[in-house]
C-alpha cells in the first residue's frame, strides 16, 4: 500500500504525541481527526487560492485609487499661515465694548440695569462695581460683564473663555471669594494681562510727555533697592541689637497666632508701629509680594556676614599697628565641645 507524504507527517505527530499521552483510544482519535484535515485541505484548497488572488487583485487596485488621491491633495496650492495681529487688532468680545486698546474700558452706566432670575430672586449689574475693579465692562448686547485687560493683552487661544468672549453673568456669585470677579482677579492670567495694560498706558504717557521708558525703569528700580537696603539696615540694627544685649533671638512659638514670638520678631512688630517702611515689608500691604528677611535661615546668613566683616575689619587694622598681642584660652562647654577664644589686642593710631 502506498502512502502519501501527509500520511508521514500525520504518523510522525501520532508517535509524538503517544510518548506524552500513552493510550490506544486516544491515539486512533487523534489520527482520525487529522486524516480528515488533510482531506478538507485537498479539497477546499483550490477555492482558498482563488479567494486570496481575487482579494490582491482588489487591493491592489484600492492602493492605486488611494495614490492617485494622495498626489491629487499634494498638486494642490500650499495653505498661507495667519497673518500677525496688528496694532489695530479688535479685541474678542461683542461690539459694544472696547475694541482697541486705546479705547479704553467702556463701563456702561445706566439707572436699571437688567434683572435676572436666580432662585427667588431678582438680580442685576450694579453700577457701583466699576470703582471696585477698573478693567470691568459690561455689554448691553449679551448682558454680561467682560474683563479689559485680559480681552486685550490675553495670549490664549480658548474660544470658552468667560471674561474674554463668552461674558460673565451669574450675578449671584459675583462678589463671593472663589467666584466672580475675586476669582478672576486672583488668577495668575489677569494678573499678568493686568501688568501690560499698566506698562501699555505707561508707554502712553512717556510718549506724550517725551520721557523714555528706560527712565522710567531705573527711577522705579533705584527706589525699590533704596527701599530694601533701608529695610536690611533695620533688620540688622534689631540683629546687632539683641546679640550685644546678649538675648535669645527666637521665641519657642514665632507663629502669627503666638502671644511671644519671640525678642527679633517684636522688636520688629514693634518698630512697624512707628515706621511704615516696616509696616508695609511685614504686612504685605497692596498685595505686594516682599522678601521679608524675618525667617531663621536669612538670620544665621546675616550673623555670618557680619562676621566676616568684623574679621576683615580687625585684620585690615592689625596689619597697620607696629605691634600687637594674641591670647588664646580653651574651654569645654556642656555638650564637650572645646571652643576657643582668642583675644587681639593693639594699638592703633587715627
Amino acid at each position: 500500500m502506498k502512502r502519501s507524504i501527509t500520511d508521514y507527517f500525520s504518523i510522525s505527530s501520532v508517535k509524538a504525541q503517544k510518548r506524552e499521552c500513552p493510550g490506544p483510544s486516544t491515539s486512533k482519535v487523534i489520527l482520525n481527526e487529522m486524516q480528515i484535515e488533510d482531506e478538507d485541505k485537498e479539497r477546499h484548497g483550490t477555492e482558498e487560492d482563488v479567494t486570496l488572488l481575487s482579494d490582491v487583485e482588489i487591493d491592489e487596485g484600492d492602493e492605486e485609487d488611494d495614490w492617485e488621491s494622495e498626489d491629487e491633495v499634494d498638486v494642490s496650492e500650499p495653505t498661507l499661515p495667519a497673518p500677525l495681529p496688528s496694532t489695530t487688532f479688535k479685541a474678542p468680545g461683542p461690539a459694544d465694548i472696547s475694541q482697541l486698546v486705546s479705547d479704553g474700558p467702556r463701563q456702561l452706566h445706566l439707572k436699571f440695569f437688567k434683572k435676572t432670575k436666580f432662585g427667588d430672586r431678582f438680580r442685576q449689574f450694579k453700577d457701583e462695581w466699576y470703582n471696585c475693579w477698573q478693567w470691568l465692562e459690561y455689554s448691553a448686547l449679551t448682558e454680561s460683564a467682560f474683563c479689559f485687560c485680559c480681552r486685550h493683552f490675553s495670549v490664549r487661544s480658548d474660544d470658552n473663555t468667560v471674561f474674554v468672549n463668552v461674558g460673565f453673568k451669574y450675578w449671584k456669585r459675583a462678589l463671593e471669594k472663589d467666584a466672580g470677579f475675586k476669582r478672576h482677579e486672583a488668577s495668575l492670567e489677569h494678573k499678568s494681562n493686568l501688568v501690560k495694560w499698566i506698562s501699555f498706558k505707561q508707554l502712553q504717557q512717556s510718549k506724550s510727555s517725551n520721557v523714555s521708558v528706560a527712565s522710567l525703569v531705573d527711577e522705579a528700580h533705584l527706589a525699590l533697592v533704596k527701599e530694601n537696603r533701608t529695610y536690611t539696615g533695620i533688620i540688622v540694627d534689631i540683629l546687632l541689637y539683641t546679640t550685644s544685649q546678649g538675648i535669645a533671638q527666637r521665641g519657642y512659638r514665632e507663629n502669627e497666632t503666638s502671644v511671644n514670638r519671640g525678642n527679633f520678631l517684636e522688636l520688629l512688630n514693634l518698630l512697624s508701629k512707628y515706621n511704615d517702611l516696616v509696616k508695609k515689608k511685614i504686612s504685605g500691604e497692596e498685595n505686594i509680594k516682599t522678601a521679608k528677611y524675618t525667617s531663621p535661615k536669612i538670620q544665621s546668613e546675616i550673623f555670618q556676614i557680619l562676621h566676616k566683616m568684623i574679621l576683615k575689619q580687625i585684620s585690615s587694622e592689625v596689619e597697620r599697628t607696629l605691634c600687637f598681642a594674641a591670647m588664646c584660652d580653651e574651654a569645654k562647654d556642656i555638650s564637650k565641645v572645646e571652643q576657643m577664644s582668642v583675644v587681639i589686642r593693639y594699638y592703633l593710631e587715627f
